[in-house]
């Protein structure tokens, strides 16, 4: 049974190349029995549960991934309907101009976050070289975040903090529109740029010259 599985798992993966591969039960049970109809009906009568402690031992050994949700009915808990065989891990191919134009970026953290995540980094460049070239200014005048936002983006929420973060040291108090939670109060999300401020590695106040200011809390005037 073993040696039918393994022959089995490694076509399975030759064909897919990198990821994982979804195969239910009843597939590796037939495959274990080599297709035929008589191993198969031996080991569904007298071996199923040398087969289970087989599936067991993959899964230990890191070739099988049993897919948690679909534990087999009137089996041991250990049994599942469906698993999936191990994959290859995906080959990042690194490009050496890519990788030397994130160099460019002297005094950030865009390499570490960017070198595996190029998509990222096409979507966020236009944004990156905004906050990078405020950055490289000598001199710079300090302002609020909001300022900031509003001056490089057009946008005076770019750098909002969500609820829970800086702004709390602003004001435990206030209460920013955008989203509802399920009181029917209003919580702040994260600008949207805040994100880079962490890809880059910058803090807002040291690098970037920027501080986040209490903003005033807004009581509703109640209908007369």
């Amino acid at each position: 049974m073993r040696k039918n599985l393994e022959r089995y798992f490694a076509e399975r993966r030759e064909k897919k190349k990198t990821g994982n591969i979804r195969v239910t039960y009843e597939e590796l049970l037939e495959q274990a029995a080599g297709n035929e109809e008589r191993k198969l009906l031996e080991i569904r009568t007298g071996r199923v549960r040398e087969f289970q402690q087989l599936l067991e031992a993959f899964v230990q050994e890191g070739v099988l991934s049993p897919v948690k949700r679909s534990k087999k009915p009137g089996y041991l808990a250990t049994v599942y309907e469906r698993y999936e065989i191990v994959g290859n891990k995906e080959k990042v191919v690194e490009d050496p101009e890519y990788l030397a134009f994130l160099h460019s970026y002297v005094g950030t953290k865009v390499l570490e976050f960017y070198k595996r995540n190029r998509r990222a980094f096409e979507q966020d460049r236009e944004a990156i070289d905004i906050l990078y070239n405020y950055y490289c200014r000598i001199e710079k005048v300090w302002m609020t975040a909001n300022e900031l936002g509003y001056y490089l983006f057009g946008d005076e929420k770019a750098f909002e903090q969500p609820e829970g973060e800086k702004e709390k040291q602003a004001s435990d108090e206030q209460e920013m529109s955008t989203e509802k939670d399920g009181g029917g109060r209003h919580r702040k999300k994260a600008g949207a740029y805040t994100h880079l401020l962490n890809r880059m590695g910058f803090d807002i106040e040291t690098d970037l010259h920027a501080f986040y200011t209490k903003e005033p809390f807004i009581v509703p005037t109640p209908k007369s």
